[in-house]
């Protein structure tokens, strides 16, 4: 944006100042805040369709097994026709958005998005195929990781982030939910429906091991709602992370729960900066524990020894850890058996997005999937999204934008915790996982790029004698200086009474 901006109506000048050259034109002081063009936004069809895909991608129901449409390239599922209708309805407000941002941090997150998905479609179009349909169906599966640039767009208003908020906290609140009678009941399953599937591990004293595809966006929500509690300080905030870390005791996943203390010490290094916010950040992560303990309490009163769970299964990882036996030890084999059996000529590619190679390692299984670029690709992915969560908290503060402040600090947090848990679980190749990313990055983006920029301050020039100063009312030599902008963008100096 330039100095000075043509409004197509005439002005006039204050008195005693002389504004040289054309008045028609807007003064912007040079070092003050500019606000951005507010987006137009997508229409209100597209939102809503946004938000039933939401609730299949993110994993709280499952729409790949209902609304088939044959086609030559395969049958189209829900998520499919969702997708393709968010995608295609919302392209023009995302070439427009992206045409009004000038942040080079959301420029750098877009090309890695679009680096990762473009090895990812690679990747997929080498893996071995037994028809042209198979293909097309694979390359369906990697469509879903181009979540983030609808996104970006359809949440680039604050009345829909302020939406969507409220959405991610009702069904993470449902997922939380579905987590804990799924793991009271078992192997039944609590809904007889295509749209559900829960994946049971085994049983652990009186719980059994039970994961929904929900669980990665429920950690996104528990980091919005720990960083709201920071920002807004409602202690109503505090105890709804505190009920959807329940979810995280019941599963039992010890990874999981080494990744969310790595979340928890983001949230405390980025709010913890900031004076006002310090006292705060440290209530909120001791009282979250506190909440737990108490919920561990409540539910030994129902029968479910939730606290000798939890230590007979840190002791089980300690124990399998040392002496390489129960899931590390079958890690630890498995991962040295597809060493053995890569062919080390696709060293750089990969042996293709859908190959037989699973060692359940995050890094390994990226390497032998996609190569050494599937592996610079997710690192260069995976800092981008932290600068952008950063970048979003420190320029909220500035700005006084309190819900940006809460968004930008969850999907900081949230990476830290992806990149911990992604160790030893193959998360960067799994659609709900990379789908949550995008959905939290898309946020942290849009609330970014709706700041305001401050304008550089002009360095000072000699005055030019074309203009003359104006003269005081006291005459030329009671006349007190004042710059003003000249016609080249730079300071005049004029006078005032």
């Amino acid at each position: 944006m330039t100095l000075f901006e043509n409004t197509g109506a005439a002005s006039t000048p204050s008195p005693g100042v002389a504004l040289p050259g054309a008045y028609p034109r807007r003064l912007y002081l040079p070092g003050a805040p500019v606000a951005r063009p507010s987006p137009v936004g997508v229409p209100s069809l597209v939102f809503w369709v946004y938000l039933v895909a939401c609730v299949s991608l993110l994993g709280l129901l499952n729409f790949t097994q209902v609304t088939y449409i044959a086609t030559p390239a395969g049958n189209f599922n829900g998520d499919d026709i969702l997708l393709t209708v968010v995608v295609l309805g919302s392209a023009p407000t995302y070439l427009a958005w992206r045409g009004a941002h000038r942040s080079r941090l959301i420029r750098t997150l877009e090309i890695a998005w679009l680096i990762y998905v473009a090895i990812l479609f690679v990747s997929s179009l080498s893996s071995p195929v037994d028809s042209l349909t198979e293909m097309f169906v694979n390359l369906r599966f990697v469509s879903r990781f181009v979540l983030f640039f609808p996104a970006a767009a359809i949440l680039s208003t604050s009345r829909n982030r302020k939406a969507f908020f409220a959405f991610s906290l009702a069904i993470a609140a449902t997922g939380t939910l579905f987590n804990i009678a799924q793991a009271t009941l078992g192997p039944v399953s609590l809904f007889s429906s295509p749209v559900y599937s829960a994946d049971i591990h085994g049983e652990v004293g009186d719980l059994y091991r039970v994961y929904l595809e929900i669980t990665n966006y429920i950690i996104f929500v528990f980091f919005l709602s720990l960083c709201a509690s920071v920002v807004y300080r409602r202690i109503l905030f505090t105890a709804f992370a505190a009920f959807l870390a329940i979810s995280f005791l019941v599963i039992y996943y010890r990874s999981l729960w080494i990744a969310l203390v790595c979340g928890l010490v983001t949230v405390l290094a980025i709010y913890g900066a900031q004076r006002r916010l310090r006292r705060r950040v440290v209530v909120t992560l001791v009282v979250v524990p506190v909440v737990l303990i108490a919920s561990g309490f409540a539910l030994s009163f129902l029968g479910i020894n939730a606290f000798a769970d939890v230590i007979a299964r840190i002791d089980e990882g300690i124990y399998a850890y040392s002496t390489d036996t129960g899931t590390w030890g079958t890690r630890v084999n498995m991962a040295y058996t597809m060493l053995a059996r890569f062919n080390w000529n696709d060293w750089l590619l990969g042996a293709g997005l859908f190959g037989s190679y699973w060692s359940d390692f995050g890094v390994l299984d990226v390497f032998l999937h996609v190569g050494v670029a599937g592996c610079l690709a997710v690192a260069f992915l995976m800092v981008s999204c932290l600068s952008v969560g950063i970048a979003a908290v420190v320029r909220c503060i500035r700005a006084a934008d309190r819900l940006g402040q809460v968004i930008g600090g969850a999907a900081a947090a949230f990476t830290v915790t992806l990149v911990v848990y992604s160790f030893p679980a193959s998360n960067f190749l799994q659609p709900y996982t990379m789908t949550t990313l995008a959905v939290a990055t898309a946020l942290a983006s849009a609330v970014l790029a709706s700041q305001p920029t401050v304008q550089p301050r002009a360095a000072p020039v000699r005055r030019d004698s074309t203009y003359p100063p104006a003269v005081g009312l006291g005459g030329a030599k009671h006349a007190s200086p004042l710059r003003v902008p000249g016609p080249d963008g730079g300071p005049e100096r004029g006078t005032r009474r």
